[in-house]
């Protein structure tokens, strides 16, 4: 008999987050950086920037890998963190301090 866990709903915590480097795409905006995270580092991360309908936008987008199905490309994140909007925030400013 399989066991089902029950699906819990995850909650943002602010993380203690700090950005060991980063670096400016060349044909983009995105910047990609690597990030440590209550102690565990995390590689090649990319801060996604851009703008769509008139609105600026950011995210954080953690290591992907891509895989096929049903003849599409789909994405699957072998790292995964729930940031609050503070964890981002602060990502983004030791980013910009990073790079001025």
């Amino acid at each position: 008999m399989a066991i089902k866990a029950k699906k819990e709903e995850t909650k943002a915590v602010d993380h203690v987050i700090k950005v060991e480097r980063a670096t400016a795409f060349k044909n983009n905006d995105n910047i990609g950086f690597d990030v440590t995270i209550n102690g565990v580092r995390v590689n090649s991360c990319i801060l996604v920037q851009g703008a769509k309908d008139g609105k600026e936008y950011s995210f954080v987008s953690f290591p992907q890998r891509s895989y096929e199905k049903d003849g599409e490309t789909k994405y699957f994140p072998y790292v995964q963190v729930k940031l609050s909007d503070n964890d981002e925030k602060e990502i983004e400013k030791q980013i910009e301090a990073m790079l001025e």
